[in-house]
């Protein structure tokens, strides 16, 4: 009996490994005796090329750091920058699971072109589904980059149970660790570098996606006095990389892509953030007044306390990934 109420007692553990675009991060949490979840754990490496095998001195440095913070032998899930998959929407007849599948399938091999003995390929179901048709959101990625990213952590001492979309395991995150998300019509933006991931909730379910890639902070170039003007362009002086302008192209971007989910009659009551620039407060008034909506960052660094401070809205893909376990482990213990 002693040992039945150790096994009830004993805390449960959960890591995460990101692999962002511009770092690996790495978060453990754990609930504590009141059944809370905090982080036990939280670092960051140097990031890693995704399409080559971690060195050894990182691989060393790897190890080291989640030895140093006792979690040797844990099972963790991985998540893989957005940019790393082809992502796209797509609308299919309604068919058995089975059928479904396979013609998911031959359409992302069709659509994005890829060689399907070198991609790995999956689809997840978008919004209510008809009776006549069923609409799909179909990723691949290609094998190589899984292998990079869990042999590096495997080299660690870990042992990796999942891969996910950066974007998709923030969106979960947003949704565990955020409250207002479940009704309505709630967007996401999630930030990394030139990739930008907007994905629409309509209560609480994933409504549509779209990947967004450009050079957001763009240049102009100074006009040359050598060289002809021609009558319908205009001179213009150089723009430093201060201010809300910098952001309008990816304002932009974001304002079609709301169309094209929402239409104009239904618009998203909030707008969520998270990512690399999440808390530059430009970016958020620029989206506010081009979106006519309002934007909040996901806050990703609060959502939990723990002995580690972290800084940033940068931990939203690994919470994200963490909060599949965090909810499972409570229902189990709740049951």
């Amino acid at each position: 009996m002693k040992g039945f109420k150790n096994i009830l007692s004993k805390h449960a553990t959960t890591v995460a490994i990101d692999f962002g675009v511009d770092a690996i991060r790495c978060v453990a949490i754990e609930q504590d005796s009141t059944g809370s979840w905090i982080r036990r754990a939280a670092f960051q490496l140097p990031a890693m090329e995704s399409d080559r095998p971690m060195g050894d001195k990182a691989l060393q440095r790897f190890r080291e750091q989640v030895r140093a913070a006792g979690l040797h032998g844990c099972f963790c899930r991985v998540t893989i920058a957005s940019k790393e998959f082809n992502m796209e929407a797509s609308r299919l007849p309604a068919l058995s699971d089975r059928e479904l599948s396979a013609s998911a399938r031959f359409e992302a091999i069709d659509r994005f072109g890829v060689d399907p003995s070198q991609v790995m390929i999956r689809h997840t179901s978008l919004g209510e589904q008809g009776t006549d048709t069923r609409d799909l959101l179909l990723f691949s990625i290609p094998t190589s980059v899984i292998k990079h990213a869990t042999r590096a952590a495997i080299h660690a001492g870990l042992s990796p149970c999942s891969v996910e979309h950066s974007a998709c395991a923030a969106l979960r995150g947003v949704e565990h660790w955020k409250s207002g998300t479940h009704e309505g019509i709630v967007a996401l933006l999630h930030m990394e570098g030139q990739q930008a991931v907007l994905l629409v909730m309509r209560d609480g379910a994933l409504a549509s996606a779209k990947s967004l890639r450009g050079v957001w902070t763009t240049k102009i170039e100074p006009a040359n006095p050598q060289q002809p003007c021609h009558a319908d362009t205009i001179p213009l002086d150089p723009v430093g990389p201060e201010g809300s302008w910098r952001w309008s192209s990816l304002a932009e971007e974001t304002l079609r892509g709301l169309r094209q989910s929402c239409g104009e009659s239904s618009w998203p009551n909030r707008m969520i953030v998270s990512g690399m620039p999440a808390d530059d407060r430009d970016l958020l008034e620029t989206l506010k007044g081009v979106c006519g909506v309002s934007v909040e960052s996901a806050g990703s660094s609060q959502w939990l306390k723990g002995t580690q401070e972290i800084a940033g809205d940068v931990w939203a893909s690994a919470l994200g990934a963490l909060s599949r376990d965090a909810h499972s482990i409570g229902d189990r213990r709740a049951a």
